[in-house]
């Protein structure tokens, strides 16, 4: 897997968007097939509930993205194109890692369920409004997901990690959980390192350039309705520069592998070079 296929998925999936979009479980699905679908039949309970619960949630943001869609008030950038992106980031995050790691293609590792569970659930029942307070609407969706992790007896010690995921996707606290791993080992088998993962799949559609721009004006008209306080942020012309610098942090081996880190410090040396930060 290569940047640029996944940059080809993306876009897939945005040309998708609309009339032919295939939905939540069958991007799940797919992203399941990549990491060893075939072999989920030998799931252990711990990691059957796991499995269980990511199909449900999926379903569920499915339906309630589309009645809110119906009734014009699907986010437009916290919406289920972004789950979808985010969940297909994430994947190909831990098909590299496997490949760092010499690890198998198996079925997904207790650790990877996890991440998948966290990164379906990380903006769940978000309503296009913005943190008031640190981890405000990251530990709303934590809230959220108990019922349908409680329900599938998934249990508590997974839990406590997957809330600790969830809540590091806030995106303020982003460079300070990556700071936090230079100079260590890095395994996704320790949670701070899993959810480096999670959050470079969070935003990694938006480093890419012509991507990141029709993500930019998705959230801008998201902000229009919901956040018109914020929208100058993103109207500023230095809203590139900013984003890519504080925001577009890449540390973990797998985005390293992929090139993204380069990536993100060609466009921010070539936007501080002409000037032009739009």
């Amino acid at each position: 897997m290569t940047l640029q296929d996944l940059h080809a998925i993306y876009l897939n999936l945005e040309s998708a968007w609309g009339a032919g979009w295939p939905g939540l479980p069958r991007v799940l699905e797919g992203c399941l097939t990549q990491l060893g679908r075939a072999n989920l039949s030998g799931l252990s309970a711990r990691d059957r509930a796991l499995e269980s619960c990511c199909r449900e949630l999926a379903e569920f943001i499915e339906l309630g993205g589309q009645a809110l869609a119906r009734s014009g008030d699907e986010p437009a950038y916290h919406n289920r194109l972004h789950i979808a992106d985010t969940l297909v980031g994430l994947t190909v995050l831990l098909l590299v890692n496997r490949e760092i790691a010499s690890v198998p293609d198996e079925t997904p590792s207790h650790v990877e369920w996890l991440a998948l569970l966290a990164t379906l659930a990380h903006d769940l029942l978000h309503d296009g409004t913005v943190n008031r307070f640190p981890e405000e609407l990251e530990s709303r969706a934590v809230k959220h997901l108990e019922p349908f992790m409680k329900k599938h007896r998934v249990s508590k010690a997974d839990q406590r990690v997957i809330g600790r995921l969830i809540l590091m996707t806030e995106p303020g606290k982003v460079p300070h959980h990556h700071a936090k791993m230079v100079g260590r080992p890095f395994d996704i088998g320790n949670p701070a390192c899993l959810g480096v993962l999670v959050e470079e799949a969070d935003i990694l559609p938006s480093c890419f350039r012509d991507i990141g721009a029709r993500r930019t004006a998705s959230l801008l008209a998201e902000w229009r309705k919901t956040a018109p306080h914020r929208v100058s942020m993103l109207e500023d012309p230095r809203a590139r520069i900013n984003f890519l610098q504080y925001a577009g942090v890449f540390s973990s081996p797998a985005s390293r592998r992929l090139g993204i880190d380069e990536m993100v410090a060609e466009q921010l040396r070539e936007l501080r070079q002409s000037g032009d930060a739009v």
